[in-house]
């Protein structure tokens, strides 16, 4: 009983923030030009500033891991690797099948992932997390960008993936926190208390326009879609990659890190991505707020069973 109490502590303020954005959305006062530019912000200042914080405050001897950053990156990889070796025997349809792979391997696991690991293990793993994002957005967005490109010319752009990562607000605020904690300096009050007040309002602010942008229109012609691709990565991804990470020692903040990493669902900006780049924007769309809802329960379960079984 305590684990479920646990586990329904750990994701219930994160369904609770979804629900009041889709309310806020309802009674019309978050509509879709106004949940557009706070998605800006969020991209370009909100999160990468939380990032910045959790790294700056981060103790890197205990959340530094080479074998934790290399299995995250092995991980994603493989996903990667898997997704465009199969998507094209199921999917005919080239701007589905970018949308599908994005999907499985583009984990959301800044906005929805950093409010479950530090749920489960307060800064230690938001420190983890944020290191783990200086190597695996670069790699998941150049893996995004090369998915889309290809199924659509079949030449991905070299230039457009480096620009893709250059350009990316998460990883600048990555190096320039990295370079802060390495250089020894210690932001002045006059930083650190406006740099700590915007980092706290990253993670509900991110949920509550996450929730705006629900839809339930198009759920009839995308049914299939929405539940083969649930259960691929709320089920099956984390069925072989969080299995695999037990076999291989990690446990507790390290598993909760590598679970925020592979359990949770698609990054809201693969939608944008996918629009911008000619692949299946309205496929993306659904398939971003349906494996968000499901993840709700599955990320509950997923608790309950790693923490009943002592991995957590």
């Amino acid at each position: 009983m305590e684990n479920l109490i646990l586990s329904f502590n750990v994701v219930f303020p994160m369904f609770a923030l979804l629900a009041v954005g889709f309310l806020m959305k309802k009674v019309h006062i978050l509509g879709k030009s106004l949940a557009s530019g706070i998605n800006r912000l969020i991209f370009s200042l909100f999160i990468p500033v939380m990032i910045f914080k959790n790294i700056i405050d981060a103790d890197l001897e205990s959340v530094f891991s080479w074998r934790m950053l290399g299995y995250s990156i092995a991980g994603t990889t493989a996903v990667f690797i898997l997704c465009m070796l199969l998507i094209p025997h199921i999917e005919r349809d080239n701007r589905r099948r970018g949308a599908i792979a994005v999907s499985l391997f583009r984990s959301n696991f800044i906005i929805y992932g950093m409010p479950l690991a530090t749920g489960l293990y307060g800064n230690t793993a938001g420190a983890m997390l944020s290191v783990l994002t200086a190597l695996v957005v670069p790699l998941a967005s150049a893996y995004s960008v090369f998915a889309l490109e290809y199924y659509q010319t079949g030449k991905p752009k070299v230039r457009d993936l480096v620009i893709n990562v250059i350009k990316n607000p998460y990883i600048v605020s990555s190096i320039l926190g990295f370079a802060v904690l390495l250089s020894g300096w210690k932001l002045p009050e006059f930083l650190s208390s406006p740099v700590a007040s915007i980092a706290q309002v990253a993670s509900p602010l991110a949920l509550i326009v996450l929730g705006s942008t629900f839809e339930f229109s198009n759920i009839s012609t995308y049914r299939t879609y929405i539940f083969a691709c649930s259960a691929a990565r709320l089920i099956l991804v984390p069925g072989i990659f969080v299995t695999l990470a037990i076999l291989l020692d990690f446990r507790n903040a390290e598993l909760a890190t590598l679970m925020a990493l592979f359990a949770t669902p698609p990054a809201t900006s693969s939608y944008v991505l996918t629009r911008q780049l000619g692949g299946d924007d309205e496929l993306m769309s659904q398939l971003v707020v349906f494996i968000t809802l499901f993840s709700i329960l599955t990320v509950f379960l997923w608790i309950w069973v790693l923490k009943t079984l002592t991995f957590l």
